[in-house]
């Protein structure tokens, strides 16, 4: 079974969808990122004492992201 190309077409029908299910991931990994900063950023202007929590949890997620 191969396409017009000569790939076999059971690898390109599978490619797809964890191409998209990564773009998803990512995205929902950048939403995450991003209310974390701003979570950060409110906590640092409202001078609370829960940044240092806030920080060390978004660096174990960073961790986590990059690994």
């Amino acid at each position: 079974m191969t396409d017009k190309k000569g790939k076999s077409a059971i690898m390109t029908t599978k490619a797809k969808p964890f191409k998209l299910l990564r773009e998803k991931m990512s995205q929902k990994a950048r939403a995450a990122a991003e209310k974390k900063t701003q979570e950060l950023v409110s906590a640092l202007t409202a001078g609370d004492d829960r940044t240092d929590q806030i920080k060390r949890t978004d660096r174990r997620r960073q961790m986590k992201i990059t690994k």
